[in-house]
């Protein structure tokens, strides 16, 4: 580990500062709507993440949450790799986005 940093912020109102190699969103980003969640995703992924570095999400498909993302769809089109890490109880699928070198 090079530099490891832990920074609290509030999302969405909180600016992300600096630029990272991993940025992880994981186990409560489904009470944000897909417009909400996916403009500030995208924002950090174009402006505070590193060219190769990673960002760490998941969606779950279970009525009890409101909201389920497609991070296939929301990142379409942008130089990244997306993998499935994992699944998980609760229909819960982790994923992670490679930000690929231009």
């Amino acid at each position: 580990v090079k530099n490891l940093r832990f920074r609290k912020f509030v999302f969405p109102d909180s600016a992300l500062e600096g630029t990272f190699d991993m940025l992880i969103a994981v186990n409560w980003i489904h009470s944000f709507n897909e417009d909400i969640l996916k403009n500030r995703h995208l924002e950090y992924f174009v402006t505070n993440l590193n060219e190769n570095g990673y960002l760490i999400v998941d969606s779950v498909r279970n009525a009890g949450y409101k909201y389920c993302h497609d991070f296939h769809r929301y990142f379409e089109g942008l130089n990244c790799l997306i993998t499935e890490i994992g699944q998980f109880p609760s229909n819960r699928t982790v994923y992670v986005i490679q930000k690929l070198a231009l």
